[in-house]
């Protein structure tokens, strides 16, 4: 029987002798260029900046899945539903950019766009956020009145 093997695994394999290769180019270039100054080319600097643009996606799918797992575990051991634990914890911590952003925005001497903030990310988000999932809930399978009780009953458990 196979084993199914973690992300994390498929990244370090992956990425450890790509990053070397990389290197390896980089040091080549900066070594044979007459003028000494680090000039990789565009290619190599294209290259660099895909893969770590993949590579930061794949380590923030990895760290959002560990905080959820983090998370169900405080529920599974306070006795506490997950729906609550999503509602509460991870909305807080998920607020702290939007609290930093907007000090620094009403600081900066617009205080009326950091208040305006305060209120418009978080109904930017709740509207979409539910407002699309419900569609395709509803649009699949449910009726409008089905799916609103849905949601009340997985909030209140």
């Amino acid at each position: 029987m196979a084993s199914k093997l973690p992300i994390y695994a498929v990244i370090i394999i992956a990425g450890v002798p790509f990053s070397v290769a990389l290197f390896a180019l980089f040091l080549y270039k900066w070594r044979y260029n007459p003028t000494g100054s680090l000039n990789p080319g565009s290619v190599v600097l294209f290259i660099s900046g895909v893969v770590a643009f993949i590579t930061s996606v794949a380590w923030m799918n990895i760290q959002a899945n560990e905080v959820v797992a983090v998370l169900q575990t405080f529920g599974i051991v306070f006795d506490v539903s997950v729906a609550v634990l999503g509602v509460t914890v991870l909305a807080i911590g998920n607020s702290v950019g939007d609290l930093v952003a907007d000090t620094t925005v009403a600081r900066q001497g617009k205080p009326a766009m950091g208040v305006s903030s305060c209120f418009g990310s978080p109904l930017l988000n709740d509207v979409l956020g539910l407002g699309i999932s419900l569609t395709v809930r509803n649009h699949n399978s449910l009726s409008p009145e089905d799916a609103c009780c849905l949601v009340t009953e997985e909030i209140l458990k």
